[in-house]
């Protein structure tokens, strides 16, 4: 990243230098209007190229020659450096952002280059928390095609750093059946699993359970994979497990089954006392 924003103000201050003389030169030499406005496209053109920006152009077009010395990218350089974080770090790093306070999907439309990396940040604090782990998948997969280099190369790093785990996280926890499940599962919904690939894994998740038979991660690990709530209810039955009481309540919240959902609420109340 440093290399690059040495490339870009080496670029932008040549630029700024060939905008100064192209003034000069109409100053000096009237006639050469039309060299001129060809100088003043090229030196818009190379601006947008570099630095990939729609608001400073137009800043640089109406306060041209001096608009392209492109002073605003100097509060984007500023931002802190959490960004020059090794991805291998990501999922063992403390939580330092809230990922309540942002909407993510808006910044993924509309964000600054800046507000992209935190974005990627907040969906690994999302991934690492086992929050809707496959759209967040989704959502950093659509920031690799980013216009912004520097944000698709954060992203795809992440990515990989992230199948990386989980795949040294299954191998090391060979026989251990629940953390091997779990990491399984989240390498499942992550989408990198497909084909006779994704056969296998849910597979071995299925074999790898049975000897964690009639648990409450039984029934919680066995629901993830296969998606059927009545495993959640069967699980309930012979376990009283408040865990598993308060994913169904999500899940016929979701499914917008209210009677069912305050049949449960009213036995969640007497798990409580």
């Amino acid at each position: 990243m440093a290399r690059r924003s040495v490339f870009v103000n080496t670029i932008n201050l040549i630029n700024l230098i060939i905008g100064i003389l192209n003034c000069l030169f109409l100053i000096l030499i009237f006639k050469s209007l039309s060299f001129f406005v060809f100088v003043v496209i090229i030196n818009l053109l190379i601006f947008l190229i570099v630095n990939r920006d729609v608001g400073l152009l137009l800043i640089a077009v109406l306060t041209y020659p001096i608009g392209l010395m492109n002073l605003l990218k100097g509060s984007e350089q500023s931002f802190p450096d959490i960004f020059e974080v090794e991805p291998k770090d990501f999922m063992n790093q403390p939580e330092t952002v809230d990922i309540d306070v942002l909407p993510l999907k808006s910044y993924l439309i509309a964000g600054t280059q800046s507000e992209k990396k935190v974005l990627v940040q907040l969906i690994v604090e999302r991934i690492k928390q086992k929050i809707d782990v496959e759209n967040m998948f989704v959502l950093l997969r659509k920031l690799i095609n980013d216009p912004h280099p520097d944000v698709g190369l954060y992203a795809s790093e992440v990515i990989e750093e992230l199948e990386n785990y989980y795949i040294r996280k299954m191998t090391e926890n060979f026989d251990n059946p629940e953390v091997f499940c779990e990491a399984a599962l989240d390498y499942i919904k992550a989408g990198f699993a497909y084909g006779e690939l994704l056969n296998y894994y849910k597979k071995a998740v299925l074999e790898k359970l049975e000897s964690i038979e009639g648990s409450e991660k039984y029934y919680l690990l066995k629901y993830r994979l296969l998606e059927d709530k009545e495993i959640l209810y069967e699980g309930f039955e012979k376990t009283n497990s408040i865990q598993i009481i308060d994913e169904l309540i999500k899940i016929e919240l979701k499914e917008r089954n209210f009677a069912k959902l305050k049949e449960l609420l009213e036995l969640r109340k007497t798990l409580n006392t």
